[in-house]
């Protein structure tokens, strides 16, 4: 790796990582300056009755005034609601274990049976209203902390993985790392929509069920400071994305003088190279879609305090990795159609193709000699991967670790 590629990259991941770290620094102080001042909590305590229905906003921007009333009712208009039928169902459990002493009444198991229904019922508004509040600075930024960290060190290794299988594919193709046109763009994009899809989400809907210490109408400074945040991760999700996206440029893919079609590799001398496209096609890939099946599935499970919005930047990305898988994949077939090329240079006649002793297509074993195997290979894969970790209990886990 040259000097100037190391700069680059490391001035880059620098900066990205200073951004991140102040933005949430600075957010967990305002949260904590907030929250001591108290005003703005208890504008959201839904259990206050002191509370009132001003709004910060109602001078300058009424629009905005007008869709924070509205989610105050509603949120508190939710809490009202989950006590409710707190409350019934405690009422009709005690009712319940208060008549149900014969144990040879023709009825009993049936009762048994409302009782437990009752119960868990119970349990699981009791849940929902325990929740259905502004989250504690330490119950919001301590697992966002978590997924920082978890895209922070994905990032890395995975940049650091495209580069050692990038020397091991084309050693003599190294190029230093420059933040252009390209980086800037997918940075930007990346930031625009976070800004748009967390806009939408905190500041225009009003049915709202879930309220964090930097909601837009909690603290709007701290919720800015939040999409800065959201700028420095983009600066290092972008990173990798822009290295992968140079690396398989069309000027990088082998020549048909390079392939070598005795060579002792089996592979025409480029098995690294289709090993590479094949590594970059299905790893992101396969994370991308673990991340969207978790997310639907949490949403599915707990669709009271879930937005379905939220699953937009996994499909975004999702769209952006089927983006990039296109892209190797047509890298792919430009090896091969190079391959035929030199076949039918050097053997202009079936005959002689024959009588030669030739390696087998290179790619053969990516996109298959049919363009469905790809796709079908990879899916089957994620299928099988998916249901080894349904089996084994895996995904409740984290679904439960997550709500």
């Amino acid at each position: 790796m040259s000097t100037q590629q190391r700069d680059h990259y490391v001035h880059l991941l620098c900066a990205g990582l200073a951004i991140l770290f102040l933005s949430t620094s600075l957010q967990i102080y305002l949260g904590f300056q907030d929250k001591s001042e108290g005003t703005a909590y208890l504008e959201w305590d839904c259990s206050n009755s002191s509370r009132t229905t001003s709004s910060r906003w109602e001078n300058d921007y009424p629009k905005l005034a007008k869709t924070e009333m509205e989610q105050k009712i509603n949120f508190c208009k939710l809490y009202e609601e989950y006590s409710f039928i707190v409350n019934a169902t405690d009422a009709r459990i005690a009712h319940i274990e208060s008549n149900i002493t014969n144990s040879l009444h023709p009825y009993f198991n049936e009762a048994l049976t409302l009782l437990d229904n009752e119960k868990r019922r119970n349990l699981h508004f009791k849940k929902l209203l325990k929740k259905h509040k502004v989250k504690s600075i330490a119950e919001y930024y301590w697992p966002l902390t978590i997924f920082y960290l978890a895209i922070i060190v994905t990032c890395f290794f995975g940049d650091r993985a495209i580069v050692r299988t990038w020397y091991h594919a084309r050693h003599e193709y190294q190029e230093p790392f420059r933040c252009g046109i390209l980086y800037w763009l997918i940075t930007i994009l990346i930031s625009t929509l976070l800004i748009a899809i967390y806009f939408y989400t905190s500041a225009c809907q009003t049915n709202k069920t879930f309220i964090a210490p930097p909601s837009f109408y909690i603290n709007p400074y701290s919720w800015s400071l939040e999409r800065g945040a959201g700028l420095g991760l983009a600066m290092i999700i972008a990173i990798p994305m822009t290295r992968l996206w140079k690396l398989t440029r069309r000027d990088l893919v082998p020549k048909s003088s390079e392939l070598n079609l005795s060579a002792p590799d089996g592979k025409c001398g480029v098995g690294n190279y289709i090993l590479f496209l094949q590594i970059w096609c299905i790893v992101p890939l396969a994370g991308v879609l673990t991340s969207c099946i978790i997310q639907f599935r949490l949403f599915y499970y707990s669709q009271d305090g879930f937005d379905p919005f939220y699953l937009a930047p996994s499909a975004l990305g999702l769209i952006t990795i089927l983006i990039y898988n296109v892209r190797l994949a047509h890298k792919a077939i430009v090896v091969r159609l190079r391959y035929e090329q030199c076949i039918a240079k050097q053997y202009p006649t079936f005959d002689s193709l024959l009588d030669a002793k030739i390696a087998p297509d290179p790619t053969r074993d990516f996109i298959g000699e049919t363009w469905w195997k790809l796709p079908t290979s990879i899916f089957g894969s994620l299928g099988a991967a998916w249901a080894v970790l349904e089996w084994t209990g895996v995904t409740q886990v984290v679904l439960e670790a997550m709500q």
